[in-house]
């Protein structure tokens, strides 16, 4: 989930970033905060996410992160970049019913065969309890 909100902040400070070019000159963005809170997120998000993928399983450590950044990547624009929500009664469907699609989608990845095969799906608290077990019976 940190991951995920790194990843949010990191989207909202590039479109910060963006809009500081668009308004002004290149120079003007080193006297904001943008460039260095984007970096500064892009790094944690990667620290973050890296740490959570050695930690837990796959399925258990990319779900959250990516579920997450969209919804908090919202609030953040409209909190901190004045951005507006327009919505007609069709686009308020589509986005209601888009949050099950992802989460579905994203429960699917995690779950995939693929994974499995490729040993991803393991955390590494139990790889290294299986290769404490592989040591202990070479010892033996």
């Amino acid at each position: 989930t940190a991951a995920g909100i790194f990843y949010a902040l990191q989207d909202v400070a590039t479109r910060g970033a963006i809009d500081v070019v668009h308004g002004r000159a290149w120079g003007a963005l080193i006297s904001t905060c943008w460039p260095y809170v984007l970096l500064v997120a892009a790094v944690a998000g990667v620290l973050v996410s890296q740490a959570a993928f050695r930690e837990a399983r796959l399925d258990w450590s990319l779900p959250p992160t990516v579920a997450i950044q969209p919804i908090v990547g919202v609030a953040m624009g409209v909190g901190l970049l004045g951005e507006h929500l327009h919505h007609t009664g069709w686009s308020l469907a589509l986005e209601a019913a888009s949050i099950p699609i992802t989460l579905l989608g994203v429960l699917i990845v995690g779950r995939s065969a693929a994974l499995r095969a490729h040993g991803l799906h393991v955390p590494r608290a139990e790889q290294r309890a299986a290769e404490k077990q592989r040591v202990a019976a070479r010892s033996t």
